[in-house]
């Protein structure tokens, strides 16, 4: 009962109390007698000893969300990792359909530990846990919220009945969707498109009109060979006549109607226009259809809408070979979804169509076949195997209708709403254009990078970690959210291992725009590294820590130029127009060696006339920038 929303206030001395275990989530309120002062208490662990207090002076204002500092305390995250190499490549970005939402949700976990000041452990399992039929206990990473082993699930998980017992879902940080994914089949594939090109009452008009004139056609011939000025032309008629035969007219509308035309037609005036009637009429019609059925037969249907016509059509099915597909697929109970496995996914006496995401997505490439597939990994093959006119017929089918994953936390966590308001400032920190990354280093750590991540709210405070201390030290600075827009580094000298970092980072030439760099430390000891022009490393004195200096060298031999900023919206790279002098060599292409006589004079200026003009303008170029120059001709 010590738990939210329970509420608790003590008359008496919280001295008395230490046997009892009121936790970060407790909201338990002590008056003491002789101070009159009310207090809430809380530990952080059960193996905390004495109580963290906190005055509280108004009621109202009092949340337990606020009590954000752990004190280091350990807070141990489960991940679900699928693939080995992934744990090689967390923090990297490469090969980000592989475990995308276990690198994603790995560092917002680091985010948060580093928010909350707790200590972080890692569980790295194979599986998002399910329940053994059997024993009833859980596998993988639910498992581990289960048992107690793990405080918060750090891959995101579906939410399904059995989960919601021991789970407490608290932030969607991932809108992830497993779907099948197919190319739609031609329309041909899945219906007659000869027909398709009229309606049926234009079918059924244009018949009729056809029948009306064979019938008009037939009577006015037969009048022809009964009239005796008719009957003597015809026979004299060097050409075979038109007989009032009804197969006869009717191979005359035959031939009108396949653009064939007829070596016969009647004599009479009313017959001719009959005829050409006709003949315009279905000109137009059979313009029409060849319009049509052009376009249809490149169109594709969009009659596959839902599972059960996926199961009935003809494309064949696959799934990703990961251990939840195989679980929500051979546990189906529903009858279509069953059929699917049983008739297309696994059928009995064929090896059942579980693959890697790249063979399917290839197979997807191919045509009529579906691939379950996790979107965000499916879509990052296809934007790298696919074309760009293949990518206009994709579907997609939802198989099993969940909502998108969330983060997990043991049920009645004392970590529960903290974890789930920091997890909210993060999302939406995060569709702010400003998001700051920084390396830290302490001196406890080996040389290796260590990566956070500042979130957006902390930009007027930029915080240092002094050694093993817990103390921070703070510097007011004026930033300007909107000119952060990419990546931040903060690192401090006096750290261990400090100088290797940045010996580290000027190897892989991080030193370049458009990284940003703010060291706390005395440019003196940074005098081995090369800032070049394009560079923005910001640089904070110990002897004076109210200004910030922006340093930079023309060349590796040159000493640092520092500059002075009282506000970063002052930096910009068009300022840096004095070289100093510092010598550029300028190599130009030159056809023919007269030209070396004429770059000024605009003598031939139809021979290496490009070569001329930008001669002239570079000289311009390095004049305004205060540089040597020097030209190589080739």
């Amino acid at each position: 009962m010590f738990k939210s929303p329970a509420k608790w206030l003590i008359y008496g001395d919280a001295n008395q109390l230490l046997g009892l275990h009121f936790g970060l989530d407790s909201q338990v309120f002590v008056m003491n007698p002789e101070s009159e002062r009310t207090i809430a208490i809380y530990k952080y662990s059960w193996t905390q000893t004495d109580f963290v207090q906190d005055y509280v002076e108004n009621y109202a204002d009092f949340s337990i969300v606020k009590r954000t500092n752990l004190m280091g305390n350990v807070v141990t995250t489960s991940y679900v990792i699928t693939n080995e190499d992934s744990l090689k490549h967390l923090v990297d970005y490469r090969n980000r359909h592989m475990d995308a939402l276990s690198k994603l949700n790995y560092i917002l976990a680091n985010i948060l530990m580093d928010y909350l000041n707790a200590t972080r452990k890692f569980i790295v399992r194979k599986s998002w846990g399910y329940k053994n039929v059997t024993t009833g206990v859980f596998s993988g990473m639910a498992g581990d919220l289960h048992t107690g082993l793990a405080d918060l699930a750090g891959t995101p998980l579906f939410i399904t009945p059995e989960r919601m017992e021991f789970i407490d879902y608290i932030a969607a940080t991932t809108p992830a969707f497993m779907k099948f994914i197919f190319r739609a089949p031609p329309l041909s594939y899945v219906t007659n498109v000869f027909t398709l090109p009229f309606d049926s009452a234009v079918w059924h008009y244009s018949f009729v009109m056809v029948a009306i004139v064979v019938v008009f056609i037939y009577v006015i011939v037969a009048w022809e060979w009964r009239e005796i000025k008719f009957r003597n032309t015809i026979v004299d008629h060097p050409t075979p006549p038109l007989r009032p035969n009804f197969f006869d007219v009717l191979m005359l509308e035959i031939g009108a109607i396949t653009q064939q035309g007829s070596d016969v037609e009647p004599q009479s005036n009313a017959g001719r226009i009959i005829t050409i009637f006709t003949l315009a009429t279905l000109m137009f019609l059979y313009t029409s259809y060849s319009a049509n059925i052009v376009a249809l037969l490149q169109s594709t249907t969009n009659s596959i809408q839902t599972l059960e016509d996926l199961l009935h059509s003809r494309i064949k099915l696959g799934v990703e070979d990961i251990i939840y597909g195989h679980y929500y697929f051979e546990n189906a109970k529903e009858p279509v979804r069953k059929a699917i496995y049983e008739q297309k996914v696994a059928p009995k006496g064929q090896k059942p169509n579980f693959m890697t995401a790249e063979q399917g997505i290839r197979k997807v490439q191919e045509g009529f076949f579906a691939f379950h597939v996790e979107l965000h990994t499916g879509y990052n093959l296809i934007s790298n195997i696919f074309q760009e006119g293949e990518k206009c017929g994709l579907k997609e089918i939802d198989y099993e209708n969940f909502f998108e994953p969330y983060i997990g936390i043991k049920k009645r966590s004392p970590y529960k709403e903290i974890m789930k308001i920091g997890f909210a400032n993060f999302i939406n920190s995060f569709t702010m254009s400003a998001k700051v990354t920084t390396y830290i280093c302490r001196s406890k750590f080996s040389p290796k990078l260590k990566i956070i991540r500042l979130m957006p709210f902390l930009e007027h405070d930029i915080l240092f970690w002094k050694n093993l201390t817990n103390k921070y030290i703070n510097y007011s600075t004026k930033i300007q959210t909107h000119l952060w827009t990419n990546q931040l580094y903060v690192i401090d000298l006096a750290c261990n291992h400090s100088m290797e970092i940045l010996k580290q980072a000027q190897d892989f030439g991080m030193f370049k725009f458009p990284l940003k760099w703010l060291i706390h430390g005395d440019t003196i000891h940074l005098s081995e590294f090369y800032f070049g022009v394009d560079s923005q490393v910001f640089v904070v004195e110990p002897q004076d820590s109210d200004r910030v200096a922006l340093v930079y060298k023309y060349s590796s031999e040159d000493k640092f130029v520092k500059r002075y900023l009282d506000n970063y919206g002052q930096f910009s790279f068009a300022e840096r127009t004095n070289l100093m002098g510092h010598s550029f060599t300028v190599s130009c292409v030159i056809t023919n060696p007269d030209s070396v006589n004429h770059l000024w004079d605009y003598r031939d200026t139809h021979i290496d006339a490009i070569t001329k003009l930008n001669y002239v303008l570079v000289n311009v170029l390095m004049d305004y920038l205060n540089a040597s120059r020097k030209f190589v001709m080739r």
